[in-house]
């Protein structure tokens, strides 16, 4: 059965190779608050209908690589330009997705820096490619 989901807000993290973008997950936002639960633990909840057994104090150092390659999966658009867009493209086809609202991986320490290389990637790659509603 097709879920309807006109709208889908999720993270996105572009870095040069998949892997480093997929570390998100294994990290700290701020000290004693995981990357997972920032902006809210809400996204335990959503991580947990996607079948992810998460806790509610999760530490990213507990994450395995396996476990985060699924968040990552189930979570967000995270890896090189072209993985990302074909996640969007997946979620327009899966669950009838119309509109993405991306925001970029950031932590405390890091601030909210202009996000650069994701609109580079948006910009040059994902928008002009990813099917239009």
């Amino acid at each position: 059965m097709l879920s309807v989901c006109s709208h889908l807000i999720a993270p996105i993290a572009i870095e040069e190779d998949g892997t480093t973008a997929r570390r998100w997950p294994q990290q700290w936002f701020e000290a004693g608050r995981s990357w997972l639960d920032h902006p809210s633990a809400s996204n335990l909840y959503w991580l947990r209908l996607a079948g992810l057994d998460l806790p509610d104090d999760v530490r990213p150092e507990a994450i395995t690589d396996e476990l985060e390659a699924r968040v990552c999966a189930a979570f967000g658009r995270f890896g090189i330009a072209e993985q990302c867009l074909d996640r969007l493209a997946r979620a327009q086809q899966e669950a009838g997705v119309a509109h993405a609202f991306l925001f970029p991986g950031d932590t405390l320490e890091g601030g909210y820096d202009m996000p650069a290389r994701e609109v580079e990637a948006f910009r040059r790659i994902i928008h002009p490619r990813v099917p239009q509603r």
